[in-house]
């Protein structure tokens, strides 16, 4: 991406970056967590970013009150709660809004067995002196596509998949044979009729990446997982790239994957 540079990251945590410009002291308990370089002022040169919080477990991975600070500014921009906390947070900076200067992306795993993560994406600009921030994004309030559907006779589940910008899109998934080991106690009978009804769920996000679309259109790409009769089951993954225009994301792209089962996961 244009403007970015990642070798800063690995300058000792008293530089804010590049410039060698002197960081401001973080508040007491506060410490850095990640820093990345870009050129978010074309005019200065390349810019550090700090990705910082707080430790509140030494032995632990997990970090809280997470926010950002750029180069020797005093200023701390908190992430919105969405993304405030997690297990081993990653900053990294790529334009995904096409403006060509980098925005701020922070990726924290959630903990327990969903495999999902907290997130959020910071566009930081100039300001004079100072830096102005602004929440584009975070893993909470979207904006989401919207999985909703249900099992229904026939072996098969029907999802309905509604992303910002973009038409409604229906999907049928084929469940033949997925919970033969279940007995009397699957969710469908040996001819394919529904014993009772579920909802598909688990519309959360499991990843958030910048990515580049077929012509070179910066994106933000956002991976969900459609479960089925337990959080084991995985039935789809729904993989939704978005793109900034007149500031606000709408849908390019979305694609349907189907899983196989998980032996003993269903």
């Amino acid at each position: 991406m244009t403007g970015i540079r990642v070798g800063c990251a690995l300058l000792a945590v008293a530089l804010a970056g590049c410039t060698g410009e002197k960081a401001a002291p973080l508040p007491e308990g506060m410490v850095t967590l990640a820093t990345a370089a870009a050129e978010l002022n074309a005019a200065k040169g390349p810019d550090a970013v700090r990705l910082i919080g707080r430790v509140p477990d030494a032995a632990s991975a997990f970090r809280d009150d997470l926010g950002l600070a750029v180069g020797g500014s005093p200023r701390l921009w908190p992430l919105p709660s969405a993304a405030s906390s997690g297990y081993e947070p990653q900053l990294v900076l790529a334009d995904v809004t096409g403006d060509g200067v980098p925005e701020a992306i922070v990726t924290a795993a959630s903990g327990g067995s969903g495999g999902l993560v907290n997130a959020a994406v910071v566009m930081i600009a100039a300001h004079g002196e100072q830096w102005r921030f602004r929440n584009l994004f975070d893993s909470e309030t979207g904006p989401l596509p919207d999985l909703a559907g249900g099992f229904v006779a026939g072996a098969k589940a029907e999802l309905q998949i509604r992303a910002p910008g973009h038409a409604p899109r229906h999907e049928t998934l084929d469940l033949a044979g997925r919970y033969a080991e279940l007995g009397a106690e699957a969710p469908f009978a040996a001819d394919g009729t529904l014993r009772r009804p579920v909802q598909l769920w688990g519309g959360a996000v499991m990843a958030v990446a910048p990515v580049v679309l077929a012509g070179g259109r910066p994106a933000l790409q956002l991976v969900q997982q459609v479960r089925g009769v337990s959080n084991a089951d995985r039935l789809a993954t729904v993989t939704t790239d978005l793109v900034w225009e007149h500031g606000d994301w709408t849908t390019a792209t979305v694609t349907v994957e189907a899983l196989e089962p998980v032996a003993g996961g269903s």
